[in-house]
């Protein structure tokens, strides 16, 4: 019982992760109007623009009561890079 209790809690951080990047890929898919988002695509390269990136932090924001500084996405803006900010 003790060993299913260990692995529940070393399991914890990485279900919370998923489940974050999951709410992530979800948002970005209903803000840039696509689907099956890599969670590792660039977030200007699949069709992301700055008015769009505020949209997307303020989905995050709301979605999850996380906040999100603009300085934490000065450079590789993906679905795994939010969802770890979150998670």
């Amino acid at each position: 019982m003790e060993s299913v209790v260990m692995d529940l809690e070393r399991a914890a951080p990485m279900i919370a992760a998923t489940a974050a990047a999951d709410t992530v890929a979800a948002i970005w898919e209903q803000i840039l109007q696509a689907q099956d988002i890599g969670r590792d695509a660039e977030f200007f390269d699949i069709g992301g623009n700055s008015m769009l990136l505020l949209a997307m932090i303020e989905l995050v924001q709301q979605q999850t009561g996380k906040e999100i500084a603009l300085d934490d996405l000065s450079e590789g803006i993906t679905v795994n890079k939010i969802a770890g900010l979150i998670a």
